[in-house]
């Protein structure tokens, strides 16, 4: 008899606690609506966590019918369970917060800055690599760094633009200013009226024949004087 009492009062305890929701949900259609877009978009989240092998199906209802507080927690318990899975899939992919392995912006120039550039490739607080519309940076932290280009092999091709080096180049027989010419003491003929950077001007002067001279010149030649006597410019280091 205890049972059958127990089980009746359990009874009357759900009827009343489906009536009670009728009553909420009857009267207020807005809150209903925004229940169930909320639950949509729950739906639609969760769903791009899930692979081909997760199985588990939230309730679905419709209008009319009561929505029991079990399902609905069921759903949330699901909906979390789903979150969870597309957080640990996005923080193997990039990173947790705080330490991600990139990002992509709209429009961002790119400098030493970690966290600069339209796309970060690498640890924003670590080695990483930053582009924009037309420029890499290589950076360590906040700190520009050596770029790395075919290290394990292979050519390098450069179109047929002009290559300006800023700085110094350096090959595997060695450095060089930006001048690109290389080391050493040596002179070369100047062409063009000036002689390069870190070189200096000099000419040499040829005292020719003078009653039977037969000098002539023809072509690119390099600066200086071709008639009755020859001077040649030279730019010397």
């Amino acid at each position: 008899m205890d049972n059958d009492r127990q089980v009746q009062e359990r009874i009357d305890a759900l009827q009343q606690e489906l009536a009670r929701l009728r009553a909420e949900m009857n009267p207020r259609p807005r809150q209903q609506w925004w229940f169930f877009r909320r639950l949509f978009l729950g739906v639609l989240v969760a769903g791009l966590a899930l692979t081909a092998t997760t199985t588990a199906q939230l309730v679905t209802f419709t209008g009319g019918q009561p929505a029991l507080a079990s399902e609905i927690n069921a759903n949330f318990t699901q909906l979390q369970a789903n979150f969870t899975q597309l957080q640990t899939w996005l923080e193997q992919k990039v990173g947790t917060a705080g330490t991600a392995l990139g990002r992509i912006a709209s429009t961002d120039d790119v400098n030493s800055a970690g966290n600069s550039g339209s796309v970060v490739i690498g640890s924003i607080t670590g080695v990483n690599m930053g582009l924009d519309g037309n420029e890499i940076q290589a950076r360590s932290g906040n700190s520009a760094s050596t770029l790395f280009l075919q290290t394990e092999g292979g050519d390098l091709v450069i179109g047929t633009g002009t290559v300006t080096v800023n700085g110094t180049l350096c090959t595997s027989t060695g450095c060089f200013s930006s001048s690109m010419w290389p080391p050493g003491n040596y002179c070369i003929l100047r062409r063009g009226g000036t002689c390069p950077a870190g070189f200096t001007d000099g000419y040499r002067r040829w005292d020719d024949e003078d009653t039977v001279n037969i000098n002539f010149a023809s072509g690119t030649l390099p600066d200086g004087t071709y008639d009755a006597n020859t001077a040649m410019q030279f730019c010397c280091k």
